[in-house]
């Protein structure tokens, strides 16, 4: 099969959507299927730089990267579009990541307009927390282009039953399918090669209890709930540093130092900005729990990282990650602060259940959630489609 990917953007800088799509496409072409991945030169700081009209091939993906012009939050290339209406009925799939932008609806019309089918990922971006940002503005641009590109879908991708009942309520009718977010596997040896990298590399670390958070510093993210949960944690374990990892491509962090400072833990703070490779491996490798405390969240690239790694986490009900409370490889509370710090204390404090539930987190990973494991679930989802839209012509 020949499946056409498009996405607004590759940079991970700009958050786990990116990742995904290039993670995921390079799955399917270690499967033997013919990728194409169709992307912008955006990211969080301005053009970046990779070539642009110049094709090239990255672990058996061609992708092709195309220049944005203004209005930039709407992600407007008509290179990119120009470039879909050329190549569009090659395909045999269009697979279209993200929602609320050109790249999206350019391409939903185009594979329309060619009859070839086509699968839209909202990247959670119709749950309901989300709809309420910009609500005016979504609600006329869903009256004018979303709801209709959405509902001639051949279906659309959710992680989970609950995304799906919001995009219901928001009028998405189109056959759902089931896709979780993967990761790459680390092995065994590479992780223990890791082990201590980090602390050694922030002085102020060593022979702490790390709580990490790693992800964009943004207010989704809910780290006012984190830092008041903290403030509680570090009353009963002093030694404990609150280690927040990520971008902040929206100047939050401001915030989040007032609201650290307010809590008298500037000092039991370390702000690392984005890590990547083996950088951020080795913060999950070091860490003792991992924390989200999400105001939404799908399926984070982020926790499943970390517990690829055997670290453990503390979620908030947000999160929506059944297999956390299933396989007890971590807690999850709600989402008031004291609760909150009552999940993290359980497992600092216990290092015999840190050490249980790392090495069950470890397993469920690698034997659910790799790129290639989910990869073949979707192979199954595109052959249905393409047989069924074959059937039809």
């Amino acid at each position: 099969m020949k499946i056409l990917h498009i996405t607004p953007g590759v940079d991970e800088r700009t958050g786990g959507p990116a990742y995904v799509a290039l993670g995921l496409c390079q799955a399917l072409a270690r499967k033997g299927l013919d990728i194409t991945l169709f992307t912008t030169n955006i990211d969080c700081n301005g053009p970046s730089g990779v070539p642009l009209g110049q094709p090239i091939t990255h672990n058996g993906v061609k992708l092709h990267f195309f220049p944005v012009s203004h209005p930039r939050s709407y992600v407007y290339s008509p290179q990119l579009g120009r470039a879909i209406s050329r190549t569009c009925s090659d395909f045999d799939l269009v697979h279209i990541h993200g929602t609320w932008c050109y790249p999206q609806a350019i391409g939903c019309y185009i594979a329309r307009k060619n009859h070839v089918p086509y699968i839209v990922r909202p990247r959670a971006n119709l749950r309901r927390f989300a709809l309420r940002i910009h609500r005016l503005r979504k609600t006329i641009y869903a009256l004018l282009i979303e709801r209709r590109n959405l509902n001639h879908a051949a279906a659309i991708q959710f992680y989970d039953s609950e995304e799906m009942e919001d995009a219901r309520q928001f009028g998405v009718r189109s056959r759902p399918i089931f896709v979780p977010n993967g990761v790459e596997p680390v092995a065994d040896d590479h992780l223990a090669l890791l082990k201590g990298r980090f602390r050694s590399r922030c002085p102020d670390l060593v022979d702490k209890r790390i709580v990490l958070f790693l992800g964009r510093i943004a207010a989704i993210k809910g780290l006012d709930r984190l830092v008041w949960a903290f403030r509680d944690v570090v009353q009963v374990c002093p030694d404990c540093r609150l280690v927040l990892a990520g971008p902040d491509n929206e100047g939050f962090s401001t915030q989040v130092r007032r609201w650290l400072q307010q809590a008298g833990l500037s000092e039991h703070t370390t702000f690392t900005g984005h890590l990547s490779g083996d950088d951020k491996t080795s913060a999950f490798v070091d860490a003792d729990v991992f924390c989200m405390s999400s105001h939404q969240e799908g399926h984070s690239c982020a926790l499943k990282e970390a517990l690829m790694c055997g670290l453990p986490a503390v979620v908030t009900h947000e999160i929506g990650f059944d297999d956390l409370v299933k396989y007890s490889v971590g807690i999850r509370t709600n989402s008031n602060p004291a609760d909150l710090a009552k999940g993290l204390l359980t497992i600092l404090t216990d290092a015999t259940l840190r050490r249980q539930m790392g090495q069950r987190a470890r397993e469920l990973i690698l034997s659910k959630y790799t790129w290639d494991k989910v990869a073949e679930e979707l192979i199954t989802d595109y052959e249905q489609i393409v047989g069924s839209t074959s059937l039809r012509k």
